[in-house]
């Protein structure tokens, strides 16, 4: 899993961009909970992304549209 820190990042990135609340805490999380869940399954890795990166439901259909059209591939 090479890959998995740099994608994260980026990842973190696109949603603080976007305007979410994102910081570095979160996303150090959110890589040890991918690396945790394990990049062969999308609905693990989303899973993983959303308890680590959300802070409110509301940011739930931001984080969606982001992470259907951009997350690269984490493996």
């Amino acid at each position: 899993m090479p890959n998995l820190a740099p994608n994260v990042l980026h990842f973190a990135r696109l949603l603080r961009a976007a305007g979410l609340p994102v910081g570095t805490d979160r996303a150090a999380r959110a890589i040890e909970a991918v690396a945790c869940a394990g990049v062969d399954d999308r609905e693990g890795v989303r899973a993983a992304l959303s308890c680590t990166l959300l802070s409110s439901h509301d940011d739930r259909a931001l984080f969606e549209k982001r992470f259907s059209g951009r997350l690269r591939d984490p493996a």
